[in-house]
């Protein structure tokens, strides 16, 4: 959860009527926003290339008060319709905020499709990182983070392959699970798959190949 309290905003900006040729008219104003809250709740998921994803599952806004002045030109009369305009603005800004934050949070999905990938229309390859001349690992998310107030439980793939040519081991990955403890600020856990895939990249490549010979052993 996001959110934002008791939030004071002070503007000063210039203003113009122009009507015809008849009426033309500018000045300046002040613009007062006063106890203005933004309480949202960002779900944090996983999307099908296994990259994270956020979007707001709710949104609510409120604007104390909206005190407006106006300076230079006519203000002496739009002054004595200040409660009237005071209302209007608040009301359309409180309108207005909760359709920015929704806009502006789902803005950053493009960004998070990108990490260590390539996007071309929207196409996306799998997350990959190299590791040397023969393996590369991917990390792809394999489901949503389970978020709670005391901790993040994150799951990453974390299987190895040849570089350019992603065979699947002749084993299949088992479930796992960290000890049930909290004294520490991380735990990391690296499952028997990761290592056996890593394993059996590096002897698809030939790279654990050994060959002994008598030379060797004399």
């Amino acid at each position: 959860m996001l959110s934002i309290d008791n939030v004071y905003i002070n503007l000063r900006g210039n203003w113009r009527v122009k009507y015809l040729r008849i009426i033309r008219n500018s000045g300046s104003f002040d613009l007062a926003v006063s106890e203005l809250t933004i309480s949202t709740t960002i779900a944090i998921t996983s999307d099908n290339t296994g990259r994270p994803m956020v979007s707001v599952t709710n949104c609510a806004a409120t604007v104390g008060s909206v005190n407006v002045k106006f300076h230079g030109g006519a203000s002496w009369l739009y002054n004595l319709f200040r409660s009237f305009i005071n209302k209007a603005l608040r009301n359309a800004l409180q309108k207005k905020i909760c359709p920015l934050v929704i806009r502006s949070i789902a803005d950053t999905n493009p960004h998070l499709k990108t990490l260590n990938g390539d996007m071309i229309n929207y196409v996306l390859i799998t997350v990959l990182a190299k590791v040397d001349q023969y393996a590369e690992i991917e990390y792809s998310m394999v489901g949503s983070p389970v978020i709670s107030n005391t901790f993040i439980d994150l799951g990453l793939k974390g299987e190895f392959y040849n570089i350019g040519q992603h065979k699947e081991p002749p084993f299949s990955p088992k479930p796992f699970s960290l000890p049930t403890q909290d004294t520490k600020m991380l735990y990391f856990g690296i499952s028997a798959f990761s290592i056996n895939s890593a394993g059996f990249v590096y002897q698809t490549a030939g790279v654990l190949r050994l060959s002994i010979t008598d030379d060797m052993v004399r």
